[in-house]
């Protein structure tokens, strides 16, 4: 399945967030495997930014294992955490909040 084109330049730019800092730690694929619980070859997947269906446990657990911001990862991806997304769908006012913050912004959403 091919993400729209927004995604998937998010999926290459968050991809080689993760590469750049896995390597910069010195770690392998397979050391990664070991300690995320995801196949080396699925993260290699991940880091060439071909991971439209990735869980965001996955993306939660690489960016455990590397030491890195859990929202920034999820914001690189442009990706919104499950418990995010049900608060702002549960609470109307917060949502037209964001909504006209962004409507603000030059219409992010």
């Amino acid at each position: 399945m091919k993400a729209p084109e927004g995604k998937a330049q998010a999926n290459l730019k968050v991809g080689a967030f993760i590469k750049g800092a896995r390597k910069s730690q010195g770690l392998t694929l397979r050391e990664m495997q070991e300690k995320t619980g995801y196949s080396y070859s699925y993260l290699g997947s991940v880091e060439k930014g071909r991971f439209s269906g990735a869980s965001e446990a996955c993306l939660m657990a690489i960016a455990d294992a590397l030491g890195l911001d859990r929202c920034a990862v999820y914001c690189m991806a442009h990706r919104m955490p499950a418990g995010v997304s049900r608060l702002l769908f549960s609470c109307p006012e917060l949502m037209g909040k964001l909504y006209d913050a962004s409507k603000r912004a030059g219409g992010l959403i």
